[in-house]
């Protein structure tokens, strides 16, 4: 990036091409740690009002959170009524 000096108007050299905007890191789930969160959403399933209901504006009621570090990736799963699951992929 290049500012030029009779005024305060940064540029880039080069125009942004659609690879400029691509998502470069994806996150997957294993079989193990698909059985803990099965699991978990069973155990949470008997006590969330939300259970075996579509919520429409949310799609799912379940969000993903990966957090990579250099020990391995750290997987939150959070219910839509609050309640997180910490899913152990590390050990």
């Amino acid at each position: 990036m290049e500012m030029n000096s009779n005024t305060t108007t940064m540029y880039c050299k080069k125009q942004p091409t659609k690879e400029d905007f691509e998502v470069k890191q994806t996150f997957s789930l294993v079989a193990f740690e698909i059985e803990q969160i099965d699991e978990w959403k069973k155990e949470h399933d008997k006590t969330c009002p939300y259970a075996n209901k579509f919520i429409p504006p949310v799609g799912d009621r379940f969000t993903f959170c990966f957090s990579p570090s250099y020990i391995g990736n750290f997987i939150k799963v959070k219910c839509f009524c609050g309640h997180e699951c910490n899913i152990d992929s590390n050990w």
